[in-house]
């Protein structure tokens, strides 16, 4: 009969722990060091040059220097629809850059293919035109999700809840205003539902897209 006992749960946990962690704390000063350098470009290039970007699109729209009523209005344009868009992608081009960065560091590690800070950064940045691809699809995405729901619960509003002060329904809490709070809460979970997985389908895609060399499109 064998004397073989086995191991207590909590240690095989710290094990499987162990292992997980591993490839974390080999490829630490690596992640550091890239992390720091992929900052200070960051800071020092693209931030920069995104904002002379949009100070140069709000100059288009007629006022160089904009006062901050001047730039709500601004926003609310078309010109200024397409600079939200601009600053949408950049900046999650830029975060999607990074975070590729990481994880080529760690899968290097696991693989035992470990590649410089400098070459991981240019891997990163290499792949930049297909970060914005991915960028630009998310936002049509989360938009094709949310404007209709807001054009429902605005459709909504104007229907139920247009004819008195909203102290008024708060207070009477007339038949219209429970309709309007039912519909507003099942837009809520349709939207948070929905807004859900479209967050987790772009966070599988990154590694789709970085690892396997997919495509912005074959990724999502």
């Amino acid at each position: 009969q064998s004397n073989h006992m086995p191991e207590p749960a909590s240690k095989s946990v710290k094990l499987r722990l162990h292992d997980f962690t591993l490839p974390l704390r080999i490829a630490g000063g690596e992640l550091v060091t890239f992390e720091v350098l992929f900052k200070l470009l960051a800071g020092t290039i693209i931030t920069p040059l995104s904002a002379l970007m949009i100070t140069s699109l709000i100059a288009l729209g007629g006022n160089a220097s904009p006062s901050n009523d001047q730039i709500a209005s601004f926003l609310v344009s078309p010109l200024g629809l397409v600079t939200i868009v601009f600053w949408w992608v950049i900046g999650f081009s830029v975060t999607m850059a990074e975070q590729a960065g990481l994880l080529v560091i760690v899968a290097g590690t696991i693989r035992g293919e470990k590649l410089s800070v400098p070459e991981t950064i240019r891997l990163s940045f290499t792949r930049f035109a297909e970060f914005a691809r991915l960028s630009g699809i998310q936002f049509l995405l989360f938009t094709s999700i949310l404007l209709p729901l807001a054009i429902c619960a605005g459709v909504t509003y104007n229907t139920l809840l247009s004819e008195h002060d909203i102290n008024y329904y708060l207070a009477q809490q007339p038949s219209e205003f429970i309709t309007a709070v039912v519909i507003g809460v099942v837009l809520a979970i349709v939207g948070g539902l929905a807004v859900g997985w479209l967050h987790i389908r772009m966070m599988l895609s990154l590694p789709f897209c970085i690892l396997n060399g997919s495509n912005a499109s074959a990724a999502l």
